[in-house]
């Protein structure tokens, strides 16, 4: 996201041959890159996979998931060197990072392997809804909302 800061300049001068008060204003304009926080939508009706979690790792690792999606994708690679990085941040085996991962893909909240994993859109999101919506009903995913009234 950018944001835009105006600079206006104002001079004075007198015309000497007609002793006219002239003022001119200069603006310039600074664009300013503005990093945005990191979000990411969780839809709580559909958490229940998460709940059955028994291990800290997978709840860290689905976290960690979560927040390297890429943004409209919800897609994470993660090469041999990421995965290390991951581990060493998380306080979590390499030897172990494929159980975790398993254990995940079988509750359904990523799909995936060979380091190409994406997150599950019903559940977790990083993006516009629109998009999300598309990617949902491309997937086969039907979701039903009820109203009470």
């Amino acid at each position: 996201m950018s944001k835009h800061l105006v600079q206006s300049t104002e001079t004075q001068y007198v015309d000497e041959s007609t002793g006219q008060l002239i003022i001119t204003t200069t603006e310039k304009v600074h664009t300013i890159k503005v990093t945005e926080d990191s979000f990411f939508m969780t839809y709580i009706t559909l958490l229940q996979p998460f709940y059955q979690l028994e291990h800290l790792a997978d709840v860290k690792l689905i976290v960690k998931f979560c927040e390297l999606a890429e943004f409209n994708t919800g897609k994470v690679s993660i090469s041999t060197g990421k995965r290390k990085e991951i581990c060493e941040e998380l306080g979590i085996s390499t030897s172990n990072f494929s159980k975790y991962t398993k254990r995940l893909k079988d509750k359904g909240l990523i799909t995936g392997d060979k380091g190409e994993f994406e997150v599950s859109a019903s559940v977790f999101w990083k993006g516009d809804r629109k998009t999300r919506a598309a990617l949902l009903k491309d997937k086969g995913i039907t979701m039903t909302i009820n109203f009470t009234m």
